[in-house]
């Protein structure tokens, strides 16, 4: 991505926040941006969490990323691409929804929080 496209998605995420934060919903201004980013955000609090676990380096390279893990299964390099890519545009689509309506703000980050925390200990029991 490279210092670039790192600056292009903090302002985009900046803009969209101010944008939501006009619409009185504060909460949800926050949580938008944040789940249309929730692949990279929630691999990274990931591998972090597998490293400090293993307690191996935090900055040393591993095959602990969710791609890797993907593609070292049967999918592929095109089937990987295609989960993350149609993860990434439910996410996306869960935002949207959020944004009309913000009752549900509460409901789905905490079930994904759930569905990420059930995978990672099921993938660290599997691979032990």
């Amino acid at each position: 991505m490279g210092d670039s496209g790192a600056t292009l998605i903090g302002f985009s995420l900046g803009a969209v926040s101010l944008v939501g934060a006009g619409k009185n919903v504060a909460l949800v201004s926050m949580i938008v941006p944040m789940l249309a980013l929730a692949v990279p955000i929630l691999d990274a609090i990931r591998v972090l969490l597998h490293r400090s676990w293993r307690r191996t380096g935090l900055f040393t390279a591993d095959r602990a990323h969710v791609h890797h893990i993907l593609l070292s299964s049967r999918l592929g390099a095109r089937g990987t691409v295609l989960l993350l890519c149609l993860f990434s545009a439910m996410l996306g689509g869960i935002a949207l929804l959020l944004s009309h309506a913000p009752r549900l703000v509460f409901v789905v980050p905490g079930l994904l929080v759930l569905v990420f925390v059930v995978l990672l200990w099921w993938h660290d029991l599997r691979s032990d």
